[in-house]
């Protein structure tokens, strides 16, 4: 037969398509070891591949979604997802926040774990939404009567409330970042 075994084996296609890349037999490449010698990499196929989008989502004034494309992946176990993030690898993607609005909880540039399955049942939490054409990473709560409480993690931006209409949609919960320390 031709195509995935399995609903999970998917590669995304199309604009807006995201989702876990194909588990499929991994080509080899070369990369760089630590004693800087170019090796063959393969891929293990115990691995889960979550992609790492080029979109990027404002902590802030928003952005403008030019297009959304796959530029990298993030590999871990499936014990490694439900372990460390508490997710089902299938609903998770990973985008850069830009901004400085949810700082000190989210960083400018900082990586940050997607969950697509929550927009089913939204709660109270930090999600990324689209409202008009700009996408943005902030505290939501809502409110009966279609309406929902926006604030920022850093006290400088003020909260405000706004209703939801057809030009908002919840994208996905955010569940974790991946902040960078430097030593």
């Amino acid at each position: 037969g031709r195509g995935p075994m399995r609903k999970g084996d998917m590669l995304p296609t199309g604009a807006g398509a995201v989702g876990m890349l194909t588990k499929t037999e991994s080509q080899p490449f070369t990369i760089t070891n630590l004693e800087g010698r170019q090796v063959e990499f393969r891929p293990s196929p115990d691995l889960r591949h979550i992609p790492v989008l080029t979109v990027e989502a404002a902590c802030g004034e928003g952005t403008v979604i030019p297009s959304e494309s796959i530029k990298a992946v993030f590999s871990a176990t499936d014990a490694w997802f439900r372990r460390e993030l508490g997710a089902n690898p299938e609903n998770l993607v990973l985008i850069q926040a830009r901004g400085d609005s949810m700082a000190n909880t989210i960083m400018p540039e900082e990586m940050v774990f997607v969950d697509r399955s929550c927009v089913v049942e939204p709660c109270d939490g930090i999600w990324v939404f689209r409202n008009e054409e700009a996408l943005f990473i902030k505290r939501l709560q809502f409110f009966p009567g279609r309406k929902v409480e926006v604030t920022s993690d850093n006290p400088r931006y003020k909260p405000y409330t706004m209703p939801i209409t057809e030009s908002f949609a919840l994208l996905g919960q955010v569940i974790a970042a991946l902040p960078l320390r430097r030593l």
